[in-house]
């Protein structure tokens, strides 16, 4: 994932102090995986600020934080690219999706039931 950095690079902190907590650098001794990965929410929107798609990751945790170059970029913000793992992943825009649709065909079918009472 891409994170845009903010001018108190508080997103540089915060993926600098999960990943020193996974693996302390004064004496890299690892945590359990239990102490550190978490589900990780995943939202897209668009343009009018709807949700356009949902994931979930599952006891995610960081990789690899990517370095942040101190230079006079052309994009003018900062990027920082986390590489995470995760046991698993779930889409939750088809679920969502899916229970849409039931919801629809309960209601079109209560409407139906209505119409003949």
């Amino acid at each position: 994932m891409t994170f845009i950095v903010s001018d108190d690079m508080n997103e540089k902190i915060f993926f600098d102090s999960w990943m020193e907590l996974i693996n302390p650098s004064d004496n890299y001794n690892f945590q359990y995986k239990a102490n550190y990965a978490v589900d990780v929410s995943i939202n897209q929107y668009d343009a009018q600020n709807s949700l356009t798609y949902a994931a979930v990751l599952r006891e995610a945790f960081p990789l690899a934080v990517t370095q942040l170059d101190m230079d006079w970029s052309s994009d003018a913000y900062h990027k920082l690219s986390v590489v995470f793992a995760y046991k698993q992943w779930n889409n939750n825009t088809v679920q969502n999706l899916g229970q849409a649709f039931a919801q629809q065909a309960i209601t079109g079918a209560l409407s139906d039931v209505t119409r003949l009472i």
